[in-house]
Order: C-alpha cells, then sequence, then structure tokens
C-alpha cells in the first residue's frame, strides 16, 4: 500500500476530518462541488461544468470518473463560503510577451493580495505546511485550459536550484504542481533541469 508523505496526510486530514475553514477557523468549510454549484447559480449563462459533460471511453475512465465523483461528494472542503466568497477568483487573463510576436496566455487563480500573499510568502519561505489547504484551494478553482487533456498536454514545473532547494528543506513547486496535476487530471512531467542560478 502507497503510504502518503505528511503533508499529504495533512491534506487529507484537513479536506476530510477537519470541519472547519482554513482561513478564518470559525466556520464551517464547504465542499469545493457546493461552491462550483453557487458559482453556477450565480452565473446561469455559463456553459457546464465538465464533469457534467463526462463520457467514459473505458473501464479505466469510468473508474476514475466514479472515483472522482465519491471524492467530491464526501470532501468536506477547505474554506467555508464566506471566505470563498470573500477573494476575487479568477481575475481578467492577460497576456505576457515572451519574444517577439510570441505572447503567453496566463490566466491566474487570484490577486496577490490577502489572505493568500501571507499563505504563499509562509508556505514558500518558511515551510509552513499550515497554508497549503488554502494555496490548493486556489489551484482548485482555476479551470483546466481548452483543450488540454492527458493524452496531449503535461504540466511542468519550474525547477529549483540545489541552493535553494538546501536552503528551504524542499520544493514548494513541485507540491503545488502534483496537486495541479491531480485536479487537472494532467500528467507532471520532470524532465527539465534548472542550470543557472539566478536571484529569485
Amino acid at each position: 500500500m502507497h503510504r502518503l508523505t505528511p503533508y499529504q496526510t495533512g491534506l487529507w486530514l484537513a479536506e476530510y476530518l477537519n470541519v472547519r475553514c482554513q482561513l478564518c477557523r470559525i466556520y464551517r468549510s464547504t465542499a469545493q462541488s457546493q461552491l462550483l454549484m453557487q458559482y453556477s447559480h450565480a452565473n446561469s449563462n455559463d456553459a457546464s461544468s465538465e464533469n457534467s459533460k463526462f463520457s467514459p471511453s473505458s473501464n479505466q475512465s469510468l473508474f476514475a470518473h466514479i472515483c472522482h465523483q465519491i471524492n467530491h461528494r464526501s470532501s468536506r472542503g477547505l474554506l467555508c463560503t464566506y471566505c470563498h466568497n470573500s477573494i476575487v477568483w479568477l481575475p481578467q487573463p492577460f497576456d505576457v510577451d515572451i519574444v517577439a510576436g510570441r505572447s503567453l496566455f496566463i490566466q491566474v487563480s487570484t490577486y496577490y493580495e490577502y489572505p493568500m500573499r501571507q499563505a504563499i510568502r509562509a508556505f514558500k519561505h518558511h515551510e509552513d505546511m499550515t497554508k497549503l489547504p488554502s494555496l490548493l484551494h486556489a489551484l482548485r478553482q482555476l479551470p483546466r485550459p481548452h483543450g488540454c487533456h492527458h493524452n496531449n498536454s503535461v504540466i511542468v514545473a519550474m525547477p529549483t536550484t540545489n541552493q535553494r532547494l538546501v536552503k528551504r528543506g524542499f520544493d514548494p513547486v513541485s507540491i503545488l504542481s502534483s496537486q495541479l496535476s491531480k485536479h487537472w487530471q494532467i500528467p507532471l512531467w520532470q524532465g527539465v533541469e534548472r542550470i543557472d542560478d539566478t536571484v529569485s
């Protein structure tokens, strides 16, 4: 049987056993599926979610879909409705020029402001794993890019330098990208090596 790492165990406990919001610690957390239903009711003109469009092509994908549905129903979530609604999710996308005539489409989960800015800094620079559930909730707001799926796409995490890995003691990007891989059902490819040692 596959053993969970300590941070994976912590995420599991936060989502399935801890009934309190990971931000305010006051209100009961709300399952991601319920938050999505509330969002879809508020935006009735939006297209229906990918889960409702799912049409399994094999026994394996049917099994994965059933497991995904059980996970959604049994999950108690990570944030309460109040905290979730107090954050602006999915701001307007923008383009970044990478080379002449080529740009990269960017969709962020939320603005880099309170409370996510503090959660990112605590997780990245102080190894504060208690902030990971909030960051996971933010990742789950990101829709999978149109046309991307496990047969035609991979997620490539920006590798860290050996010096920063030694200094931090862990790789925060690898942890977050593995959670994004689970969320989007797109494999994580680790075939890239960091060869520079630039200033952060």
